[in-house]
């Protein structure tokens, strides 16, 4: 972002005062110096030109500082990301349902797998069950996928409808 031409104004008039006073000052430590020999009265004069320019421009920071920080208008971007962070745990709270569903849905398949194998009666029942249980895992793998699928697709208008909201949060608020 860059400074607005009023706030470059202001800056360089303070800059000018500044100028104006540093010169000030020289010219009387310099004519106060060749009045005295001795060294403490310059000292004292620098300092204050130090102190008085120290000063001058922390004001004029704080100045700056304040139209800036007005015209960002940090709490509507604080609600942005706030709106952004709740749209990403909802999206991470999907993807961990559909992690779960589908650890759960392989879990189910292998219990029913190991189950039959128990009672299988020849290798024509662990066929049976091998292949059951690759239909269940391809089952939850399927619905796993889909709900990733339907997360992806939600994302895309979740997001734009997100930055809708925070530029026109942002554009409410300069009016």
């Amino acid at each position: 972002m860059t400074p607005s031409d009023e706030t470059l104004r202001q800056f360089s008039a303070a800059c000018l005062v500044f100028n104006s006073s540093f010169n000030t000052q020289l010219a009387e430590l310099l004519t106060a110096g060749a009045r005295q020999l001795d060294w403490r009265g310059p000292g004292r004069v620098l300092l204050q030109l130090h102190d008085n320019a120290t000063t001058a421009g922390i004001a004029t920071l704080n100045r700056l500082w304040s139209v800036q920080r007005d015209s960002l208008d940090m709490k509507a971007s604080a609600r942005s990301l706030q709106g952004a962070a709740s749209m990403q745990a909802d999206i991470a709270e999907g993807c961990w349902q559909g992690l779960m569903a589908y650890t759960q849905g392989q879990s189910e398949a292998l219990e029913t797998l190991l189950a039959s194998v128990a009672e299988a009666r020849d290798t024509n029942d662990i066929m049976l069950a091998t292949g059951a249980f690759c239909n269940a895992g391809q089952a939850a793998g399927k619905q796993a996928l889909a709900k990733a699928a339907g997360l992806g697709g939600a994302a895309g208008p979740a997001l734009q409808s997100w930055l809708q909201a925070s530029l026109q949060s942002g554009e409410d608020s300069t009016d």
